[in-house]
């Protein structure tokens, strides 16, 4: 059996040039046998360039993140 994992950041990618376009690209990682708690995503909004770029780590010991506030 298979354990993919998909890593996004569930924001769009892109910035089109047209203001009244909206964003509609993602990028996302694939990941087999790997636990969400080994692994963090992030976005970098470049604000020269219209694609955002996505980064991802994977680490041996567990990441830890902070929960949002409520």
């Amino acid at each position: 059996m298979t354990n993919y994992l998909f890593l996004l950041t569930g924001t769009p990618t892109l910035r089109p040039a047209d203001g009244n376009k909206f964003p509609d690209l993602l990028y996302f990682f694939v990941t087999n046998g790997i636990s969400s708690t080994h692994t963090d995503i992030l976005s970098s909004y470049d604000i020269t360039s219209k694609n955002f770029s996505i980064t991802t780590t994977i680490n041996t010991s567990l990441i830890v993140r902070k929960s949002a506030p409520r």
